[in-house]
């Protein structure tokens, strides 16, 4: 398989990347590597996903970036390169990692060091290396907020080698950020790769507090960094807006003694000025430091996406001294004495505000450097809902009982930590800070994906049309819009980047930020599927970075890790955690499984393991799902609830081949198929969550959309080929037929069973309908498919399709825009569908006359 370096990532580092296969194409781990020079590249592979008949279906890849290159070719084989491995010894109190350049101690669980004796090429450069934690503690008194600011000690309970060697080694921690109270329990991985300068950690939160007490008030991993040399000699450069700023623990500039420019020249190219060898520099650097102060602290923090502050002490009971203040900083700091110092990245800096990057001790023994996921200079975050009720008939938030709650949520940062022998150069630095911000990602050409049906069905763009162009361009005008707006509505924020808002107010021209169930979005009606799809069938960079942050939020945030609501998710409201209703779609593993398999992303190998749980958690939801007919059952829908648990299954089968979640899906399957509509039937069932047996118990009038709009089609289209079952094909197939019919042909085939149900929002169908008239060869069907997505098309508001609208104009002569009928709910299908249809039935197409003929009718979409 080919695959390349994705455009504006930057080498650096090691990398992890992910590669798919035919069955029988690959039956071991054992892979080849070559760049694009023709060399063999040492890598560490691994199977992430299996065939039923145990043959290798995604596999993940590790190597150090800067060999592999922008081309790569990756064959099944055994490596011929033979490179001093890297080596993990367990010693009484822990484990010695040496990997050539690198080498440090991880001591076993039960402190608080995550690392420590860190050398490069033989000398100490860290101490240690350990997580840092600060609560505010409030509470009312006197009529009064009063608050106190907690230090937490960490606890480690656990450490594991997750993977150690040849190539890479993983060490996970589990453990609490708060020792005391065992509570803000973590996941950390630290990662080290053979011969690299550099670490990476990949830093997960999980909030259990008390809302209306416990605010998050700084948290980040500290790095105790043995700098040596005179103060003068001590630098540290930050990342910023225009560049990099530079500055020293010292600078040698003195009235008395006079000290010539030269002098701070020398000091500004990071030039060593040493006393020992006599020189006239030395000797005025040694006396002029007589009489000179010394900035031992450095903060930098981002306190908003657009703004950000840097400030410098010299001691901590004299004033933080303003530096400069600016836009977006990028999130990268440089600490060096005279024998070298430490780079540190956090990624997402200014999206995932309010962020901080912080050096103390700059001309101490011991210099500690932060990297602040959360500043403690800004103001702690609250927790708490927005108010002490729901409002379910008119703000849309689902039931009438209150159900907020952030305890269960997390949240997941990274930051890279590079070690040098010297401070960098200007240029080196800023390459640091490229690759902070824009990593490495090694993906193939869509044609690749497409043939081996990675994610299911999904369609290639093609424009031999002048319809097929029209589709094309409106896809790419809905991605644009919503780049736009995300920087335009400020949906930044550690918790809120990645996710979109759900509706939009035309009257007050905002999303409806403060309305309920019509707020943030939290996978509703599955952006994540239209974005991920859309990548995957374009390529684009910049998509790649929409789907990316909208995985990581998604996967974290709007979804509980621990306690009674485990891997189940919240539904849309104006906080990510506020709706009453948790529900198994919105932390489903579909949303998230591109990011998985094509970076090898481990976190969400954890997510996976996490979301299998969600049928035994609906027990705790009975308010929501009722109890069944059956013993120890549960009442869900085929769609979403049930096509969430196949996905789950699904994900669990591929990675493990255990074959109990093979027969969970069949054995719904079969109780689907025995339903007298089958995947219409319903839609609730009686489920057994530890069985996955469904069993038919009557009709509901409900609105059946809801069964194929939250990612129904994909999941149950994939599957089937995933755990080879052709009655999910079939299944899916009938259905799509079914959606489409007329009251009359309903009734005809399946008399008073579908009696009241509604049958709305018909272009959700499209994609399984599609798909049924494709199998088939259904061309009613597949015309009757096409109709729905016109009757949908964005024409009927605007000709020109997804086209924004000037809503004002500034007295500066500035254009705000919008384009006021927007509902992510249906962008995200209308897209879906589109791309779903463009492969089954794209010989079907209507001409853009017909297209034009159904726009000018101005049908009020459904959304």
């Amino acid at each position: 398989m080919k695959l390349h370096l994705l455009e504006h990532r930057n080498q650096g580092g090691y990398v992890s990347f992910g590669t798919c296969w035919n069955r029988g194409e690959a039956e071991t781990e054992d892979f080849v590597i070559w760049n694009e020079n023709g060399n063999e590249v040492s890598a560490q592979n691994e199977v992430a996903a299996r065939w039923p008949d145990g043959s290798v279906k995604w596999a993940r890849h590790t190597a150090d970036s800067e060999k592999l290159g922008a081309q790569i070719l990756v064959q099944p084989g055994k490596t011929a390169v033979r490179e001093r491995p890297l080596s993990t010894e367990e010693e009484d109190g822990g484990f010695v990692i040496d990997a050539g350049r690198i080498r440090l101690f991880v001591p076993k669980a039960g402190g608080s060091v995550l690392a420590e004796q860190i050398t490069f090429d033989g000398e100490l450069r860290m101490k240690s290396i350990q997580p840092v934690f600060e609560l505010e503690h409030q509470k009312e008194e006197d009529g009064c907020r009063v608050s106190r600011v907690i230090s937490c000690q960490c606890r480690i309970d656990q450490v594991e080698l997750e993977t150690a060697g040849p190539v890479i080694c993983v060490v996970k921690y589990q453990g609490v950020f708060c020792r005391e109270t065992n509570r803000m329990p973590f996941t950390i991985r630290m990662t080290v790769g053979q011969d690299s300068d550099e670490l990476k950690w990949e830093h997960t939160f999980f909030y259990n507090g008390v809302e209306e007490r416990d605010f998050l008030k700084g948290m980040g991993i500290r790095f105790d960094a043995a700098l040596t040399g005179k103060p003068w000699n001590r630098h540290i450069k930050l990342g910023t807006d225009y560049g990099n700023l530079h500055e020293m623990a010292m600078y040698l500039y003195s009235y008395h003694p006079r000290t010539p420019v030269e002098l701070r020249q020398m000091q500004k190219r990071g030039e060593l000025i040493a006393c020992s060898d006599g020189s006239e520099m030395g000797k005025l650097a040694e006396e002029a430091a007589k009489d000179l102060p010394v900035w031992n602290r450095y903060v930098l923090t981002q306190v908003a996406h657009n703004g950000y502050q840097i400030g410098k002490q010299t001691k901590k009971e004299c004033c933080l001294l303003d530096i400069e203040s600016g836009n977006r900083a990028p999130g990268t700091m440089a600490v060096a004495g005279e024998n070298g110092g430490i780079l540190v990245g956090v990624k997402d800096f200014w999206q995932r505000f309010p962020s901080g990057l912080e050096v103390d001790g700059l001309a101490s023994e011991t210099t500690s450097c932060y990297a602040w996921f959360y500043s403690p200079q800004a103001q702690a975050m609250d927790y708490r809902h927005y108010d002490t009720r729901a409002y379910q008939l008119s703000n849309y938030e689902g039931y009438p009982e209150f159900g907020a709650s952030a305890n269960g949520i997390g949240v997941t940062s990274e930051c890279f930590v590079r070690l040098t022998s010297a401070l960098p150069s200007d240029e080196e630095f800023s390459a640091f800070t490229k690759r902070t911000q824009k990593p490495a990602v090694y993906v193939a050409d869509p044609e690749a994906y497409y043939e081996k049906r990675a994610f299911g069905f999904w369609s290639l763009p093609c424009r031999n049309t002048e319809q097929e162009q029209r589709l094309e361009r409106m896809l790419e005008q809905a991605v644009a819009f919503y780049q736009k707006e995300l920087d335009c509505r400020s949906w930044y924020g550690l918790y809120n980047y990645g996710d979109f808002m759900h509706s939009y107010d035309e009257v007050r021209h905002c999303w409806k930020y403060d309305f309920g169930g019509c707020a943030w979005h939290n996978t509703e009606l599955v952006p994540t599927y239209w974005l991920w799809l859309y990548f995957m069938r374009t390529g684009r960079e910049d998509v790649f970075t929409l789907a990316e942050a909208m995985s990581r939020h998604c996967s974290e945030t709007d979804v509980y890790h621990l306690g009674a609501w485990k891997g189940i998710g919240s539904r849309h409201n104006v906080r990510h955690w506020g709706c009453p209703c948790k529900e198994p779609r919105v932390s489903m593993a579909g949303h998230h499984r591109p990011l998985y398999y094509l970076t090898g992303d481990r976190r969400l190998g954890d997510y996976f393991d996490e979301v299998v749980c969600a049928p035994e958690s609906l027990a705790n939801i009975t308010h929501f799902y009722g109890s069944g007919e059956l013993e120890h059952s549960l009442l869900v829908r085929t769609g979403p609830d049930w096509a969430a648990f196949v996905s789950d299954w699904m994900t669990a089968y591929e990675r493990t081949l255990d074959e109990t979640y093979r027969q969970k899906i069949l054995r719904g399957v079969k109780g689907i198929l025995a339903a007298p509509m089958k995947l219409g039937s319903g839609p609730s069932f009686c489920f057994d969550p530890v069985t996955g047996d469904m069993e038919y118990c009557g009709e509901f009038v409900e609105n059946i959309h809801l069964t194929l709009c939250m990612g129904g089609p994909q999941i149950w289209l994939e599957a089937a080929e995933a755990i080879d079952c052709e009655e999910l094909y079939q299944l899916a197939a009938d259905y799509g037929k079914q959606y489409l019919m007329t009251d009359e042909e309903r009734q005809a085939a399946y008399g008073q069973l579908c009696e009241g149900k509604r049958y709305g929002m018909s272009y959700v169908s499209a994609g399984i309908s599609a798909f049924g008239a494709w199998k088939n060869q259904d061309v009613q069907l597949a015309n009757r498919a096409w109709q729905t997505l016109m009757d949908a098309s964005p024409c009927h508001h605007n000709p020109d399709g997804f086209a924004e609208e000037v809503y004002e104009t500034a007295a500066s002569g500035m254009e705000r825009r919008e384009i006021p009928w927007i509902s992510t709910n249906y962008v995200s299908q209308w897209c879906l569908n589109i791309i779903m249809a463009l492969e089954f039935i794209r010989e079907s197409l209507p001409p853009a006359e017909e297209w034009d003929l159904c726009a000018a009718q101005k049908k009020q979409i459904p959304k």
